[in-house]
């Protein structure tokens, strides 16, 4: 009697096709987690832009004086002007500074043109924002809410 050694020629094949649906399958599951892994960095990216502009605004808003605020017809754009005290020289002086927070749809930017004296300097907020208005709402304390951006 003979004794055969060795796999027949259907164990190979068959062996062969189980690995390529395990590869394929190992693939496809490793190719999943990086597009997530890169989805959960783009929105993490996106986040932070989004708290920085946040906090940015937040910080000008509180320098607000209701007076001083107007918002153009469109509510794209919101100008403020901050007047505040300060020794120069051993003088004291009132130094004014202006603000200007703008949306431009043209190019999806939100930023911030800051006017001291003759310099001008703008600063990008966010890119890529598809939309964006700017509504300022003053209370004050008595429960009375009033749209600031409105008056003219």
């Amino acid at each position: 009697m003979r004794t055969n050694r060795g796999f027949t020629y259907v164990e190979i094949i068959a062996t062969l096709i189980i690995m390529g649906i395990l590869g394929m399958a190992g693939t496809m599951g490793l190719s999943q987690m990086v597009e997530g892994y890169h989805l959960t960095r783009q929105n993490s990216e996106a986040m932070q832009q989004s708290q920085f502009t946040l906090t940015r605004i937040t910080a000008e808003v509180m320098k607000f004086n209701d007076e001083s605020i107007q918002a153009d017809s469109t509510n794209e754009a919101l100008h403020y002007t901050w007047e505040y005290h300060a020794q120069v020289s051993g003088t004291h002086t009132t130094l004014t500074e202006e603000y200007t927070f703008e949306y431009d749809p043209n190019t999806l930017t939100l930023y911030m043109t800051r006017h001291e004296g003759t310099s001008e300097t703008d600063y990008l907020l966010l890119d890529g924002v598809a939309d964006f208005d700017f509504t300022y709402l003053f209370n004050d304390g008595n429960g009375n809410i009033t749209d600031v951006t409105n008056i003219d």
